[in-house]
């Protein structure tokens, strides 16, 4: 039996930059086990130092890892409001 040989996936370097003066950045991110599966986020909150201001994480149950993605940025802009941070 032949086998098939898939290409490597290339590695691709990023790297998180520091906020501009006074603002603080949000990164967020989630997962699900499965599409649909049980599913989960976090979001970190950063200023202008790097210094981390809040981090945050929950369960968010069965859901599209779509989905979960869109709930982790409305989660993330939904505790900056309720921390009185506008220049996110």
């Amino acid at each position: 039996m032949a086998r098939r040989f898939t290409t490597a996936p290339r590695v691709r370097s990023c790297r998180w930059v520091l906020p501009w003066y006074e603002k603080i950045k949000a990164s967020c991110d989630s997962s699900s086990l499965g599409n649909p599966g049980t599913g989960g986020l976090s979001d970190v909150f950063r200023d202008h130092e790097g210094i981390v201001l809040a981090a945050s994480s929950k369960r968010i149950g069965n859901i599209a890892s779509y989905m979960a993605e869109c709930q982790a940025v409305v989660e993330a802009l939904s505790e900056a409001k309720e921390r009185g941070w506008s220049r996110i």
